[in-house]
């Protein structure tokens, strides 16, 4: 289980390489975990509950121009937030779920959530985007969106990945790659 959760990890980091500005160290006192947000009673709303900031197309456009990788946004309510510009696009939307069966998308989530809150996540939100499968040895497997939303010192940095996560016969993620 100890190779799975590091896979699961450099999925997410691998995915997460397009932008260009270091996220937060990785010293426990500069990132707020999941544990440190609810010990502080801060409330942690999705991303898809938070208020598209105002001109965001001009904002991610003028990135693009630069060649900008990682722009920062304000976001009304929440703060400054920072991400890949397709990433950031999804602001206010939930993501995009496919009407499949997929039983893995909760743990998976779960999974992620564990390895990422290690390294500042404070919110994992997941969809599926295919149905789940058997495979000849009869684990499930399916892919997965998730868009981690990580607290960096002045705010927040945004990233996304589509991982394939693959469950025991008792529904436990034992793997998860991108």
């Amino acid at each position: 289980m100890r190779h799975s959760a590091n896979l699961v990890v450099v999925a997410i980091v691998l995915a997460g390489t397009a932008c260009t500005r270091p996220t937060a160290g990785r010293d426990p006192a500069a990132t707020a975990s999941v544990a440190a947000a609810a010990a502080s009673g801060a409330v942690i709303r999705s991303v898809a509950a938070w208020a598209s900031p105002p001109q965001l197309a001009r904002i991610l456009e003028a990135a693009n121009v630069r060649r900008d990788k990682s722009p920062i946004v304000w976001v009304p309510g929440t703060g400054y937030v920072t991400g890949a510009p397709d990433v950031l696009a999804t602001i206010g939307q939930p993501l995009a779920a496919a009407k499949v069966r997929n039983r893995l998308v909760e743990p998976c989530r779960t999974s992620v959530l564990a390895e990422a809150s290690k390294l500042g996540a404070i919110d994992v939100e997941a969809a599926p985007v295919g149905a789940e499968q058997r495979d000849p040895t009869g684990r499930l497997f399916a892919s997965v969106e998730m868009r981690i939303t990580y607290k960096v010192p002045g705010g927040y940095e945004l990233r996304r990945a589509t991982l394939t996560c693959i469950a025991d016969h008792k529904g436990r993620i034992v793997d998860a790659y991108s």
